[in-house]
């Protein structure tokens, strides 16, 4: 069995699947040596203030949180 360092990264749609994340999926794989982190979908980006997360519109704004998920290789998304 591999027991070399194992992620996983899950981009979920809103709070109610991060719940789901944080207190299932996350315990049940970290005792199985997993390290599980999230992201929620940003809806909104705007130039200033906070962005709104949740709630998937299209599938060029799913893709754009894909892309810069990808490219992050640190994982403290």
């Amino acid at each position: 069995m591999n027991t070399g360092y194992r992620r996983l990264h899950l981009l979920v749609e809103g709070q109610t699947e991060e719940i789901v994340v944080n207190n299932v999926l996350e315990p049940h794989l970290r005792d199985r040596g997993w390290t599980v982190t999230q992201s929620i979908v940003a809806t909104k980006r705007p130039a200033s203030g906070a962005s709104h997360k949740g709630g998937v519109s299209s599938w060029a704004k799913l893709e754009r949180d894909i892309k810069l998920l990808l490219g992050n290789t640190d994982c403290t998304c």
